[in-house]
């Protein structure tokens, strides 16, 4: 996302025509008034496995840009003095087969003087945490588990419930979902007026006593 309100797009989703795995590019120019709509003058879509074009299903009409939206506003004065970046809270994406949480991070864009030019979003996938916690080489008996700050078990090598999945037409739920839930808001196809929201099993409630034990103790739960 470009201050100007110009802005680059990709996104993998699975086709509903044959189950295969798309790439899609957009690319948009800000125009009028402060740049408060955007023109597109790129919409494509690739098959994933092989890279050959094809038609894309996804049409949009012009859009407002998201460079005018209060959250870009709020992220761009925190990005600009910062020489890293900034974590977002998990989000869930079902436009992946199979769907994932993943950890969005957005990073500063600058140029070689060092002006802020915009924002580049990526999201970090974290569904191999539990296959790396079982190719692990353990003791017989040893359960592994992995809770975020808001106590929730994001993965884990123990019996137990899985993520709880609902859907909701109401923007302000899915921009904002519980701590411990996650929404596709940020990763839904454009156009999309359904969201899935994704809960995770509170560690508290777990059907795992030694969980359970520490999931109120602050030692236990500081980041590593």
């Amino acid at each position: 996302i470009f201050d100007d309100g110009s802005q680059v797009a990709m996104r993998w989703y699975q086709r509903e025509s044959d189950g295969g795995l798309s790439l899609w590019l957009q690319m948009g120019n800000a125009r009028g008034a402060n740049g408060t709509r955007l023109t597109l003058h790129q919409n494509e879509e690739y098959d994933a496995a092989t890279m050959e074009p094809i038609a894309t299903t996804v049409q949009l009409a012009p859009i407002e840009s998201l460079s005018t939206l209060s959250v870009y506003q709020a992220f761009r004065e925190l990005l600009r003095n910062s020489p890293v970046g900034l974590w977002i809270p998990t989000v869930y994406a079902d436009v992946t087969d199979p769907p994932i949480n993943a950890l969005p991070a957005t990073m500063p864009l600058r140029n070689q003087s060092g002006h802020f030019l915009g924002a580049i979003v990526t999201l970090v996938s974290l569904a191999d945490i539990e296959s790396f916690f079982r190719s692990l080489d353990a003791t017989p008996g040893t359960r592994f588990a992995a809770v975020d700050n808001a106590g929730s078990v994001l993965v884990t090598t123990s019996p137990g419930p899985g993520v709880t999945l609902s859907t909701t037409t109401n923007l302000a739920v899915a921009a904002n979902p519980p701590p411990h839930c996650a929404s596709t808001f940020l990763t839904a196809v454009p156009g999309t007026t359904e969201f899935t929201v994704a809960c995770r099993p509170l560690a508290r409630d777990f059907p795992f006593a030694p969980l359970r034990a520490v999931a109120g103790d602050r030692a236990v739960m500081r980041p590593a």
